[in-house]
C-alpha cells in the first residue's frame, strides 16, 4: 500500500512539474498574446502594445528587485518591491498571498492581498535540505536548475525508504517469499 501511495505521489509530482514547465515556457508567453487581444479590439496602435509590453516586462523586473519601497499611492493599484517581497517571506502568515504580477487589483478582489505595507521580512526556502548554491562556477549554474528539479523526488524517496510502517512490513515480506 506504501508502495503505492509512493508512486502515485511521484507521478502527481511529475504532472505538477510538467505542468509547472507547460505553464512558463508555453502558457506564459500565450498569456501575453490574450493580454493583447484587448487592446486589438480597442484599436490601439501595435506601437503602442509594443511600448505597453516592454514597460510591463521591465515593470515585473523592478519589482522583484531588493528595494525598500511601496510606491505610496500607487501601491494600491501596482505590485511593488514591498508588495511581491511578501509574496517571497519564509513567514508563514504571508503565505498563499499577494500574487498580482502587474497590478494589485486582483489580490484586492480576491482577498489574497497581505497589507502589511511597512514590513520587510527574511525571503527564501526555510528547508534547510534545499540545494542552495554554494559554489559560483559555470558547471554549478549549468547544473543548479537540475538539481533543484530533482530535488523534491529525492526527499520524497528518503522519506519514503524511512518510513517506519515500511521497516515493520520489511520482514513479513521475507517470510511470505522463503
Amino acid at each position: 500500500m506504501n508502495r503505492r501511495r509512493f508512486i502515485i505521489g511521484a507521478l502527481i509530482a511529475v504532472v505538477a512539474l510538467a505542468v509547472t514547465y507547460w505553464l512558463a515556457k508555453v502558457a506564459h508567453p500565450f498569456g501575453h498574446t490574450l493580454l493583447v487581444i484587448p487592446f486589438l479590439m480597442l484599436q490601439v496602435d501595435p506601437p503602442q502594445i509594443v511600448w505597453f509590453s516592454i514597460i510591463a516586462k521591465w515593470y515585473t523586473r523592478f519589482h522583484h528587485g531588493n528595494i525598500r519601497t511601496n510606491l505610496g499611492p500607487l501601491r494600491y493599484v501596482l505590485v511593488t518591491p514591498q508588495f511581491h517581497r511578501i509574496h517571497h517571506s519564509v513567514e508563514r502568515r504571508h503565505r498563499d498571498t499577494n500574487f498580482g504580477a502587474l497590478f494589485s487589483i486582483r489580490d484586492r478582489l480576491f482577498g489574497t492581498q497581505y497589507r502589511g505595507y511597512d514590513e520587510y521580512p527574511e525571503t527564501g526556502i526555510e528547508d534547510e535540505a534545499f540545494p542552495h548554491e554554494k559554489v559560483a562556477g559555470v558547471t554549478s549554474l549549468l547544473l543548479r536548475p537540475l538539481v533543484r528539479m530533482v530535488y523534491p523526488f529525492r526527499q520524497t524517496q528518503e522519506q519514503y525508504a524511512a518510513s517506519p510502517s515500511i521497516r515493520q512490513r520489511a520482514p513479513d515480506r521475507a517470510a511470505r517469499e522463503a
